[in-house]
């Protein structure tokens, strides 16, 4: 679903009549709001230790003390008392006012199962990718072709054994040491799930033979390795939104229950932000609400 997986996008079709349109609407705003230049919101950024950076400053934020880490694999609610109690897979057990589940739809089914069995099951039928990320380093000198710009995206109509190349030396700063280039392949997905249960070697050779056809890189890299992600990535399909509808509709018989996370209205990291603001705000005029109602 285009408007699901890209709500941005959808959103400039609607309002300016095209993508292109929104595109140059959004880039002359930018002009406007920041005409000195400098970094772009429509730059790809991380951080120099990585995106765990994020994760860890959010935990400081919040304090250890607030943070409760195990396994949750079961949520009651007390109706009288208005609490929600997480059971871990030990027998831990935590109370609270209110519950927000935000893992992967298929661990959101699994802890609900026993709370509401049709809710977990709707939940249960958002499918998930898996991906192989293989990431070589080269010398620059062998790498023939001028690496400017994010990298590419093979089309599905070509038939390839990857998903895409990213040249992460080039979109990130400290990737590489000097003299070197720091590559990313992705394998698998939807179109080709097979390719994460090869081996190393078989996945790593058959990412080498799509360099050396698309950069005519002919040098073996000087560092390479192999990362799987099982169930990666949730796939949206044609009837996605109205999945994600049902599954609302079936939520709103549990007051102070949620669910967020990039099951639902948007994968990347932006669409994540966004949702998790969006949903604060709604928490909170539920809370007022409820507090109101209880006084």
């Amino acid at each position: 679903s285009f408007q699901a997986g890209f709500p941005r996008l959808a959103a400039m079709e609607k309002n300016h009549g095209s993508i292109s349109k929104g595109l140059k609407a959004a880039r002359k705003a930018r002009q406007i709001s920041n005409p000195e230049g400098g970094r772009s919101s429509g730059q790809l950024w991380s951080f120099n230790q990585g995106l765990g950076t994020l994760i860890e400053a959010l935990a400081e934020k919040l304090g250890k003390s607030n943070i409760r880490q195990f396994k949750a694999t079961n949520l009651i609610h007390n109706k009288e008392l208005s609490k929600w109690t997480v059971e871990g897979s030990n027998g831990e057990s935590e109370s609270y006012d209110l519950a927000i589940l935000s893992c992967p739809a298929f661990s959101q089914a699994s802890i609900l199962k026993n709370l509401d069995a049709m809710l977990a099951d709707k939940i249960a039928t958002i499918p998930y990718n898996s991906l192989a990320v293989v990431v070589m380093g080269f010398r620059s000198g062998d790498v023939p072709i001028p690496l400017e710009g994010f990298g590419y995206l093979t089309p599905s109509s070509e038939n390839r054994a990857i998903l895409g190349v990213q040249w992460c030396s080039s979109i990130y700063r400290g990737r590489a040491p000097a003299g070197a280039v720091l590559l990313r392949a992705m394998c698998g997905g939807a179109s080709r799930p097979e390719m994460v249960d090869l081996d190393d070697d078989s996945i790593a050779k058959i990412v080498y033979r799509e360099l050396q056809a698309s950069m005519q890189i002919q040098a073996p890299p000087y560092f390479l390795k192999v990362v799987r992600w099982k169930n990666a990535i949730p796939q949206y399909m044609v009837n996605h939104l109205e999945k994600v509808k049902e599954i609302e509709e079936s939520l709103a018989k549990h007051p102070g229950l949620y669910l967020t996370g990039n099951a639902y209205k948007g994968i990347s990291i932006n669409d994540c932000v966004e949702n998790a603001e969006n949903l604060a705000v709604q928490i909170a005029r539920w809370w007022s609400r409820s507090r109101e109602t209880s006084s």
